[in-house]
């Protein structure tokens, strides 16, 4: 997940993303490229899916169930907001 947050964070750096097809929130590593967006899409999924299993017992409050999940959702869910391009907000946004 650190990883992934990274990630996005330098999609925002002007001189490190690249711009593909008008949108610019890819990023090239030697041959490879890639968009930190769907990165951080999976490692959402894994790591609410390990915080739900390790803290079950204590999701019933308000704060393990839902304050802390939220926040986890709401940095990458931001980070992804803040990317030069509107395409994955839509995905998001629509489901």
């Amino acid at each position: 997940m650190a990883i992934a947050v990274v990630l996005l964070v330098l999609v925002l750096v002007p001189g490190i993303r690249a711009k593909i097809n008008g949108a610019s929130r890819w990023l090239h590593v030697g041959r490879f490229t890639m968009q930190p967006s769907e990165l951080a899409k999976l490692a959402l999924i894994i790591v609410l899916a390990y915080y739900g299993e390790r803290y079950q017992r204590r999701m019933p409050k308000f704060v393990d169930g839902v304050v802390v999940p939220g926040l986890i959702i709401g940095a990458v869910v931001g980070l992804i907001f803040l990317e030069p391009d509107v395409g994955t907000r839509r995905l998001i946004k629509c489901g």
